[in-house]
């Protein structure tokens, strides 16, 4: 599958592979966007603290931060604010309520914030 939020790039799914999705499910890479989701990136900016931040990862942020991307996440900001959760949460709550999404694959600077993720998740894949 494209990365939805990707500028420049279709959205679509390869529908050859449909019966590999259906069969075996899907494993989803970085649902957070290396960190675009979390909302941290706004108009841009670069924590010092951030992924982005480091030289091995300016030619992804380059790629990433770019104002199409950008507007993609804001768009989605209300939705998550409506249900009372973190971008973050919704980002990752959407990609697991996939029924074909068998695997997240998540990588996180701070180990400490998944598990204050958990009970969120929980709730907003219950709505």
């Amino acid at each position: 599958m494209e990365n939805r939020l990707a500028a420049g790039r279709s959205i679509h799914v390869e529908s050859e592979y449909l019966p590999l999705y259906t069969n075996y499910g899907l494993t989803t890479w970085s649902p957070l966007a290396s960190g675009v989701l979390t909302g941290k990136y706004k108009k841009g900016n670069i924590p010092a603290d951030s992924r982005f931040a480091l030289d091995n990862y300016k030619n992804l942020a380059c790629k990433s931060l770019v104002d199409e991307v950008l507007k993609k996440v804001d768009g989605l900001t209300p939705v998550a604010q409506e249900l009372g959760v973190p971008l973050s949460q919704f980002a990752i709550a959407w990609c697991a309520a996939n029924p074909m999404s068998h695997l997240l694959l998540l990588v996180l600077q701070r180990s400490l914030r998944f598990g204050r993720m958990i009970p969120e998740l929980e709730r907003v894949l219950s709505k």
